[in-house]
């Protein structure tokens, strides 16, 4: 099967198996009336596992809690709430056990949001962290929520927002709500395994959770977002943020966000897809370029600096997009794919906006899921035209062993390879030839990169000669990493 079919039945598969971005995940909802009032002193309890590195250590996800010592609570698997059981309410700590029960994971404390005031209260409990955590890692903990989290004070439907986020313990996130008319200010999130207060939802209205590095965002300048379908009016929700942000976001345990009613069926919703846009315009090198969404109400202009640092990112839901890329009074138009949901995407601008040849165009990249290698899977953007056909090679400088990247790779084409991590030149041929026009030394690094040949062979005025620029795929948000000349 070749490239093209595969990516086409990656697609497919993605497509069909998410609605929306939302897939429903509850292996038991609760009774009617929550389960049992259970024993007195007891409250009826339920638990979502997002601790990423269960994975590893169950090939399932599955997990056995219990109480401390105690017989067997309840089995969870990653991302599904559980079903209601009766918990003592002086229970302050929890084992994590193995999905078959016989070894002990972890013993994490419960830690209750308020306090249960009365026997049978429902209570769901967020079990996030690492459960055998290395250096820098956060240990695993539970932070229990009561129903009566809602107290009534919001009329309709409401939200609490939940930390879950395992790989961001040491850097601060940001989150807003956006509606389809009206973008609320963003706040700062705290940290893993704390909750946002209770806020109100406008009543039966689809909106877009939106989450950015830092503790402030302006408009559209999300890291990434997340498309919740509209809730039932009277809704008491909670949304965990929940998984590890740097890896693939289309499975878990990539950052999902997970939407728990009190009543009624937990689900999931994937990433809405993120679009990554790079300038490598042979007028634009040192200029000034905006980027305007024309698709929203909402201003949305980002400004990049001679290249693209940072990258400018777009998270949009599973429509096409129109973007308007303007600057000197240049104006080109570009429309986002669509894309299925936790799909991060890479665009390219190249060509002339002033009116040079070749016009303005894009190259995009669609990387979906982890390569099934321990090599990286490089792929490399041919973006100059100037030479408009080449031949690339990459040479590890450790065992001196050539890949052939590509033959007769033409202007605004994209070839991949695998290729071993570390240093290597990457050699730049007229086709046929055995003389390198240029060689680059470039790091391959992670399981994903990105190399874009911009520049010209024979640059005129102020014209860049040839360059490579590495975009640094191990990272969230995706990030450029300094443009190498060649040697």
């Amino acid at each position: 099967m070749n490239a093209l079919a595969k990516l086409a039945l990656v697609l497919c598969v993605a497509s069909c198996n998410s609605i929306l971005g939302i897939k429903d995940l509850s292996e038991a909802e609760p009774d009617g009336d929550g389960g049992s009032d259970g024993p007195s002193g007891s409250a009826s309890i339920r638990f979502l596992l997002v601790t990423p590195d269960i994975f590893r250590l169950d090939p399932d996800g599955m997990a056995s809690i219990r109480e401390v010592g105690g017989p067997e609570l309840v089995r969870a698997q990653y991302g599904r709430p559980t079903s209601f059981v009766d918990l003592p309410l002086d229970t302050t700590s929890l084992e994590i056990r193995r999905g078959d029960g016989e070894v002990v994971l972890a013993t994490v404390s419960l830690v209750y949001d308020r306090s249960p005031t009365a026997p049978g209260e429902r209570i769901t409990a967020v079990v996030a962290g690492t459960l055998q955590p290395t250096a820098g890692e956060e240990p695993a903990g539970a932070l229990a929520f009561s129903e009566l989290t809602f107290d009534g004070t919001v009329s309709g439907a409401e939200w609490r927002l939940v930390n879950a986020v395992t790989d961001r313990s040491d850097e601060p996130l940001n989150y807003s709500i956006a509606y389809p008319t009206e973008v609320a200010a963003a706040q700062p999130l705290g940290p893993i395994l704390s909750a946002a207060t209770p806020e109100p939802l406008v009543q039966q209205q689809a909106f877009r959770l939106r989450v950015g590095l830092g503790v402030t965002q302006g408009p559209g300048t999300e890291d990434c977002s997340f498309s919740v379908p509209a809730q039932p009016a009277d809704a008491r929700l909670l949304l965990v943020l929940g998984g590890l942000i740097h890896v693939d976001a289309s499975e878990e345990p990539g950052l999902m966000l997970y939407v728990v009613p009190f009543d009624g069926a937990a689900s999931f919703v994937r990433q809405d897809p993120a679009f990554y846009v790079a300038n490598f315009y042979q007028d634009y090198s040192n200029d000034t370029m905006w980027l305007a969404d024309l698709n929203t109400s909402v201003p949305l202009s980002r400004q990049s600096t001679q290249r693209i640092e940072p990258m400018i990112v777009f998270n949009r839901p599973l429509v096409a997009q129109g973007v308007t890329i303007t600057g000197l009074g240049g104006t080109a138009n570009l429309t986002l794919p669509a894309t299925p949901a936790g799909t991060r995407v890479f665009i390219g601008l190249r060509g002339f906006v002033e009116g040079g040849t070749p016009g303005p165009t894009t190259t995009t990249i669609t990387p979906i899921g982890e390569p099934p290698t321990s090599e990286t899977q490089l792929s490399f953007v041919h973006a100059t035209p100037d030479p408009a056909t080449i031949d690339v090679v990459a040479t590890n400088t450790g065992d001196l062993v050539d890949v052939n990247v590509a033959t007769g790779l033409t202007y605004g084409s994209v070839a991949s390879t695998e290729l071993r991590s570390g240093p290597n030149d990457v050699r730049i041929f007229a086709p046929g030839e055995t003389t390198a026009i240029s060689t680059f030394p470039a790091e391959i690094l992670g399981l994903r990169q990105i190399f874009v040949l911009h520049g010209k062979q024979n640059p005129v005025g102020l014209e860049e000669s040839l360059r490579l620029t590495p975009v640094d795929m191990r990272m969230w948000p995706w990030q450029i990493r300094t443009s190498v000349a060649s040697q």
